[in-house]
């Protein structure tokens, strides 16, 4: 692959991550020239959004039952 295309495929899952709305702290050149703890903070900012939209939609449906306990994990309904 051309480093030019390498370069638009950075910027393009930068852009798209971002567009998610991960918080992406690498950049472009930081994909092309392969800087692996760079490219891990582009997958935790990835998996931190990830599980912020689970965890929103775990506390929406606790909260339409009357009592709850919310952990991280799952949600108890009490009886």
């Amino acid at each position: 692959m051309a480093p030019d295309e390498r370069l638009q495929n950075a910027q393009l899952a930068i852009n798209l991550s971002r567009k998610i709305g991960a918080k992406i702290y690498a950049s472009p050149m930081d994909l092309v020239e392969g800087k692996q703890k760079m490219i891990l903070t582009i997958f935790v900012g990835l998996m931190s959004r990830s599980f912020e939209k689970a965890e929103k939609g775990i506390f929406s449906m606790c909260r339409r039952t009357p009592f709850f306990i919310f952990s991280v994990n799952k949600c108890e309904i009490l009886n």
